[in-house]
């Protein structure tokens, strides 16, 4: 993923003291917001008065990384703090460790914030005292989903502390399984779904918004992508197999799973080379794992490869899909191996489809940010990222009903790895790297959890307020 180029005056803008005040580069944003400089001197304010108690919660949340829907103790982290927040209706039930927090405020606009909870099956190398026992733990949360929890129960807090501020009804969805899911119950967005969230709750019409940190964005800088941002993400497993011999006679009777695999693997790197369109077409596929035989002078009779397709449209994906299924029949059959003894290739349930950010959401957000950070801090992705996100679930509600979602890339690392250029002078951890974590420093005057909170609430307080 690239990095547009940081401008120097970003670097005036995170280190200054006013933040989220009239500055030089804002000063004319703030005539067209829809907030004064007296909202965001309360949501700054907050920040401040809160950051010592946010700070611990996240240590105590990114210390425990526990995967898909099993998150024991993150819930019982999670629920602990929604019952200290007055006037929230907690609600669970509709997918394991999942909450769904309810503020009413009179009447008016149906506003939702998202969170994801889940850690990733990758070991931590980070140094951190927090993290305690990893060999209790050796999960990590190498994707900030710890950094987004807290953020979603801070905003949360604000919005029951300044209901003088905003009317109508906020949801706040504290989301697991954002990693994957299962067959019986898919991801956590489409279990909250398909058991009632959008029919037993308010459905947010006037958007729901969510960030993902971005490990390669200072921060105090924001990335926004309208249209397709994300890729519609699938995995796969294929049973590659042969017939099974010794490893120093291969050539009486057995047909080489491992070679035969080892073929599928390089060929299917050619749908994207050779059968798709560069222009039009744009997909990845990966192969990360491959597993066969225990012995080194053993041939064995069947090889796991398992890996991920990445698209930007359904068409696109069964034309992969049919290809897989094509290039391993026509490997299978080379290699000698009759129709019964082709590989078995099965595609998991689609847990995060093509992700949609709302247009007319990214131009309220840009000049939300802008009047909060300053014009040079705001990025515009000239292109999706083949990462997948179920977030798109929720606006994928029906043919005929969606719901207006954006989700923004939020600056995560120190600017002090940042040049003048805002090119980076070391090399960066990318997300699911067991190194990644975002930048919080109680310290500094600006981190990943200060400009998260307050980018957030001002963005949702606009939507509340928008005439």
């Amino acid at each position: 993923m690239e990095t547009a180029p940081i401008a120097a005056a970003t670097v005036s803008v995170v280190g200054n003291k006013t933040f989220g005040q009239s500055n030089p580069t804002a000063n004319n944003t703030h005539a067209n917001s829809p907030l004064d400089p007296e909202i965001i001197n309360k949501v700054r304010t907050f920040i401040t008065e809160n950051y010592a108690s946010a700070y611990q919660n996240f240590k105590r949340l990114d210390a425990v990384p526990e995967i898909l829907f099993d998150l024991p103790k993150t819930a019982k982290i999670v629920q602990e703090n929604l019952q200290s927040i007055p006037g929230v209706e907690i609600h669970e039930g509709l997918a394991p460790c999942s909450f769904v927090a309810v503020l009413k405020n009179g009447t008016g606009k149906t506003v939702g914030y998202r969170t994801d909870l889940d850690g990733l099956k990758v070991e931590t190398t980070r140094q951190d005292s927090w993290l305690g026992n990893k060999k209790s733990y050796p999960n990590s949360h190498s994707c900030g989903h710890s950094t987004h929890c807290q953020l979603a129960l801070s905003i949360c807090k604000f919005f029951a502390e300044n209901k003088s501020l905003w009317s109508g009804t906020a949801i706040f969805l504290f989301q697991s399984s954002e990693e994957g899911g299962n067959p019986e119950l898919g991801s956590g967005a489409q279990c909250l779904i398909r058991n009632g969230l959008f029919t037993k709750f308010p459905i947010p019409v006037d958007g729901l918004l969510a960030v993902h940190v971005a490990p390669d964005l200072a921060v105090g800088k924001v990335r926004l992508r309208s249209g397709i941002a994300f890729a519609h993400a699938t995995l796969f497993h294929i049973k590659v197999k042969g017939i099974a011999g010794h490893g120093g006679a291969p050539y009486k009777g057995a047909i080489d799973s491992i070679l035969l695999a080892s073929r599928i693997v390089c060929a299917l790197q050619s749908i994207v080379s050779r059968e798709l369109s560069p222009l039009e077409e744009q997909a990845v596929i990966s192969i990360g794992a491959m597993h066969g035989g225990d012995a080194g002078n053993a041939i064995p009779k069947e090889v796991i490869l398992k890996g991920t397709t990445r698209c930007f449209s359904e068409a696109v994906f069964e034309k992969v899909k049919a290809a897989i299924q094509r290039i391993c029949n026509g490997e299978a059959s080379a290699a000698g191996l009759s129709q019964e003894q082709y590989p078995e290739v099965n595609f998991d349930p689609t847990y995060a489809q093509q992700l949609y950010n709302d247009p007319s959401l990214g131009a309220h957000l840009k000049t939300i940010y802008t009047s909060v950070l300053g014009e040079p801090a705001i990025e515009i992705a000239s292109q999706p990222v083949t990462f997948g996100e179920d977030f798109a679930a929720y606006h994928l509600l029906s043919p005929d009903k969606k719901v207006p979602i954006f989700m923004t890339w939020l600056g995560s690392v120190n600017p002090a790895k940042f040049d003048a250029a805002g090119i980076p002078i070391e090399i960066l951890p990318p997300l699911h790297n067991g190194d990644f974590t975002p930048y919080w420093n109680e310290n500094a005057e600006m981190d990943t959890f200060r400009v998260g909170v307050m980018t957030q609430t001002c963005a949702l307080l606009a939507l509340f307020r928008d005439k």
